[in-house]
């Protein structure tokens, strides 16, 4: 606002110093408008910064809320076993209380969640796509690992981040194939998966060999094996463990110098010289590819791919 003042008296005094054309009523006149213009417009950015707060404290008074609710209701009916002199139960209950208590520590310890992956789960992951749209997923996938998009669990993913990539809540998704051998980028299933990432508007893909992913990594201090990540706008890292049939689990981790490690290696990976440029001439003359059409051409998942519930989840995993 003081800024604002003085732009409102600076203009009267320069013009009455460098120009004859105004008199003294005038050059008031202008200085006045302008000031009132000036403090029109920081009213309206400072608006925006309370409706952009009130968003975020909404946000996180329905966080709370929900929690709450979920708490007072293990309350009550804890309470009405214990009344009830079920014993056996309370205890079953009370055991796995303590370990959710011990597990609730160490993740606002560490930052570090192990999980089960499910369509619930899934919903969770794009969630903050929703309320903060326009951030980019990154994401690293093995050549040798196609048959993950056998498994039900992988078109429901699919088809629901591209719901928010055509809804525009999702920026673009970037995809880093690992090669570990020439014959991986050629089978059918890589070429499909190549085809749809270059054909669809918000996807993109690089390729790079192992060998060379496995340089970068260690140049950025990547601890253990790399094995397929994905990095979900700046708010968390999810690190698979296994991707094979009813055993997809892996862990979220959402340190921020953790996130950003992650970040500036996948970036590192994506605008190296060691990228395999001839898949992208490769795929772009070949015929386009629909979503429905990926999956339409990997067989159907195999019955009773079902997933297991989180709070089977172990942590040592």
């Amino acid at each position: 606002m003081t800024s604002i003042v003085v732009v409102g008296v600076l203009i009267p005094f320069l013009l009455g110093r460098f120009s004859t054309q105004f008199n003294l009523p005038d050059q008031l006149i202008l200085g006045f408008l302008v000031a009132i213009s000036l403090s029109f417009v920081e009213l309206i950015a400072s608006v925006r910064r309370l409706l952009s707060n009130d968003d975020q404290q909404m946000i996180i008074f329905r966080s709370k809320e929900n929690v709450d609710r979920s708490l007072i209701e293990i309350q009550s009916d804890l309470g009405s076993l214990i009344v009830g002199q079920k014993d056996l139960f309370v205890e079953i209950y009370q055991s796995e209380l303590d370990d959710l208590a011990r597990r609730m520590s160490k993740t606002k310890s560490d930052l570090e969640l192990p999980v089960l992956q499910d369509a619930e789960v899934t919903q969770m992951m794009l969630s903050p796509f929703q309320s903060h749209p326009g951030a980019i997923i990154r994401a690293v996938h093995y050549f040798t690992k196609n048959e993950f998009f056998n498994d039900v669990h992988s078109r429901h993913f699919f088809n629901r981040v591209n719901a928010e990539v055509a809804s525009e809540n999702i920026k673009e998704v970037r995809r880093l194939f690992i090669r570990t051998a020439p014959e991986d980028a050629t089978a059918d299933g890589s070429l499909r998966l190549m085809r749809f990432h270059y054909a669809n508007r918000g996807y993109d893909f690089r390729v790079i060999d192992v060998a060379d992913y496995m340089k970068l990594a260690h140049d950025h201090k990547i601890e253990g094996e790399p094995i397929d990540f994905g990095i979900y706008g700046d708010w968390f890292v999810y690190r698979s463990q296994a991707s094979q049939g009813q055993d997809v689990r892996g862990s979220f981790f959402a340190n921020p110098t953790e996130v950003s490690t992650y970040q500036r290696f996948f970036d590192a990976c994506w605008n190296s010289n060691f990228i395999l440029q001839d898949y992208q001439t490769e795929v772009a003359s070949m015929k386009s590819m629909s979503i429905e059409e990926l999956f339409n051409s990997i067989p159907p998942p195999v019955s009773g791919s079902g997933r297991k519930n989180l709070s089977s989840v172990d942590e040592t995993n």
